[in-house]
């Protein structure tokens, strides 16, 4: 797991940041569109107990890599109009009310980088890169905070930087948990068959959760130096993050419903997890 590739990206799209190249680029405000089209997302052990608690977070079959799962139709169901939403507004169809509850809102860390991510050297070092073909970007013109000043990186750039080095490091003890999961066999494939209330059929394959039943055979010395690291609770955090999919379900259905005109409410689709790097 690198901070190379990205979801929302082709990886030709990534350059490293420069001055000479991009002195004169601004970072604009701008919303949740870009993600949109993103409806699986690595996320980091740190981040489980938060994801958790609003999506259903697997392992990939490829690349056991743990995944937040965002929608089951190749679009991320939390993206609406540009905004974030909240399970609470898309329950209750009353946004000033959801504003007054927004503990079931988590933005993985994967998709609040965006536009930045490290790229790895060929000498394996790190420099922070920009998706060129980002709608936050401004290539001309004063909108946005400049990415450079006076030639030197801005303190938005600073700030990125920070934020996409905190996320390598998280990344390299996600997978020091993913190996130990792995050398434990603990990880089992799966697939689900979710029927919505329309009669519309759709299916998930290519990922794997951890076998709960093994889990719970591990050794004395295993519980307590995985305790010791921290990796009993993101097992749990994960197992009861399972039951998330039924919540993907209905916003699913609430998602045809509105644009009914343009689903078929007695086909069938399937979505495979990709391999997937943070």
């Amino acid at each position: 797991m690198t901070s190379a590739s990205s979801t929302t990206a082709t990886d030709d799209a990534w350059e490293p940041l420069a001055s000479d190249r991009h002195g004169s680029w601004r970072l604009a405000a701008g919303d949740m569109a870009h993600a949109v089209t993103v409806p699986f997302v690595p996320v980091l052990i740190a981040e489980f107990a938060a994801a958790a608690r609003v999506f259903p977070i697997v392992f990939s079959n490829s690349d056991p890599s743990p995944i937040a799962i965002l929608g089951l139709d190749q679009h991320n169901l939390f993206v609406k109009d540009g905004v974030w939403e909240s399970e609470f507004a898309a329950r209750i169809g009353d946004a000033q009310a959801a504003g007054e509850q927004q503990a079931d809102i988590y933005v993985p860390a994967y998709i609040r980088r965006h536009p930045f991510a490290l790229l790895r050297t060929t000498d394996e070092q790190h420099v922070l890169a920009i998706d060129k073909t980002s709608p936050l970007l401004r290539k001309e013109g004063e909108e946005g905070t400049p990415l450079f000043e006076n030639g030197k990186p801005s303190a938005t750039v600073a700030s990125a930087l920070q934020f996409c080095e905190a996320f390598r490091q998280q990344a390299e003890a996600t997978m020091a948990f993913v190996r130990a999961l792995e050398a434990r066999e603990l990880l089992i494939e799966r697939r689900a068959n979710i029927t919505l209330h329309s009669g519309r059929s759709l299916g998930l394959t290519g990922f794997r959760i951890i076998d709960a039943d093994k889990f719970a055979r591990l050794d004395g010395p295993t519980i307590v130096e995985w305790h010791a690291k921290g990796w009993l609770a993101p097992v749990h955090f994960h197992l009861a993050s399972l039951s998330r999919l039924q919540a993907l379900a209905r916003r699913q259905a609430d998602a045809d419903a509105e644009h009914d005109g343009r689903t078929n409410a007695n086909g069938q689709s399937e979505s495979q997890l990709p391999t997937a790097s943070a």
